[in-house]
């Protein structure tokens, strides 16, 4: 897994200690293949985020603190999917499920953020994400009026 070969190869440490800290690292977040994918879309769209908050001049560490805790989340949901897919013997479904839709997610994020920047984005992905966007703000308007 190449995020665990960065985070080993940085650390100084005896060949014991780097076989059990491998091991915990699969015990929580799986042996799947798409966590690096995430792990990467997650720092994209932290960077994105940052470019398109100094361009507006509304750059504010609390905005920037909950960007950083929604993504602690999301790692924290994969170890919810990974533990779910042990407990009920899924072979990875749960887990894969779950990473391929926050892949998904976190690209999205990334190319909402590059299109507020004025990055040339095709008409047909910024006509679905338009949708999307006016979808859950029209769920959200709906959701404060039953409150």
């Amino acid at each position: 897994m190449y995020l665990n070969s960065i985070v080993i190869d940085a650390l100084p440490l005896s060949p014991e200690h780097i076989a059990y800290l491998t091991a915990v690292f699969r015990y929580f977040f799986g042996d799947g293949k798409f966590l690096d994918i995430l792990f990467w879309a997650c720092l994209i769209d932290i960077a994105a985020g940052w470019m398109k908050a100094i361009k507006l001049g509304n750059f504010k560490s609390h905005f920037n603190f909950i960007g950083i805790t929604k993504k602690v989340g999301i790692f924290f949901l994969v170890v919810v999917a990974v533990f779910l897919d042990t407990v009920l013997s899924t072979n990875g479904v749960i887990y894969t499920g779950v990473v391929l839709c926050l892949i998904a997610n976190e690209l999205a994020s990334v190319l909402e953020n590059l299109a507020l920047l004025g990055v040339p984005i095709p008409d047909f992905v910024t006509k679905r994400l338009g949708v999307l966007k006016d979808q859950a703000q029209n769920e959200g308007t709906k959701d404060q009026d039953t409150m």
